[in-house]
């Protein structure tokens, strides 16, 4: 099956980014700006550019600190979807029911430079493997920042039904990553392995260096991930904001 076979066949295939205000090491860390941007704005940014990609939805917790978060949604003109704050398995197969998805892309609001081409790229192997689930984060050579997953909704509602451990609810994926037996799962790697640099945003250090980053990139924001790498390699300075 091909990935464009879905909308080929009528198929959806819908992006939802997780996003909390509450964070323990950088509280509304996904609404800092960086630039011209909110960090959730430029993910939300990089799933409409995905081709594969039919709508992107932010699913929220219902905490009353997550009214930003939903505020924020409104003013960027995005569709947001408001869940369980700690059962997020629950959080995104509920939004994904609400938006009729055959198709579920999990991102998080915390990677900013997050490439819209790796995302087509998972949802592409997932067609052409005619997968249950495909990711780039086992072990795959990517750095942190560019993780994606990629599911079907049988396999969202399967992982919904059977999961019972809190931490399989706590996490989206976690009972598929388990239960590989009842799934099948293909897993998409990079070469040469780069799982050393870190681009997404979880403390101070990381938000100081993703904004001298972006200070350079702001202009071309849909600069592929590894032109990000390469700067980044020719200015070793850049390292000494996270020491």
């Amino acid at each position: 099956m091909e990935t464009v076979g879905y909308k080929q066949s009528g198929m959806k295939t819908v992006a939802i980014i997780q996003a909390r205000f509450n964070s323990v090491r950088l509280p509304g860390k996904v609404l800092k700006n960086i630039g011209s941007r909110a960090v959730l704005g430029w993910v939300i940014k990089k799933a409409e550019h995905s081709t594969l990609t039919d709508e992107v939805v932010v699913a929220t917790g219902t905490d009353l600190a997550d009214n930003e978060i939903e505020r924020y949604c409104d003013w960027v003109g995005v569709a947001c979807f408001r869940g369980a704050c700690t059962n997020v398995l629950d959080r995104y197969y509920k939004a994904a029911t609400k938006f009729n998805a055959d198709v579920i892309v999990r991102l998080t609001g915390d990677n900013p430079f997050m490439d819209h081409r790796v995302i087509d790229e998972v949802v592409e192997k997932l067609g052409d493997t005619q997968s249950d689930f495909a990711t780039n984060r086992l072990s795959s050579g990517y750095p942190a920042g560019q993780h994606v997953d990629v599911m079907t909704m049988d396999a969202l509602q399967k992982a919904w039904e059977r999961a019972s451990r809190p931490r399989d609810r706590e996490h989206v994926t976690s009972y598929i990553y388990t239960h590989d037996d009842e799934f099948k799962v293909c897993s998409v790697g990079y070469n040469p392995r780069l799982e050393g640099y870190r681009m997404t945003i979880d403390t101070h250090e990381d938000l100081a260096f993703a904004r001298a980053i972006n200070g350079h990139i702001e202009g071309d924001t849909l600069i592929p991930w590894t032109d990000i790498i390469k700067y980044i390699d020719d200015n070793p300075t850049l390292w000494k904001i996270r020491e």
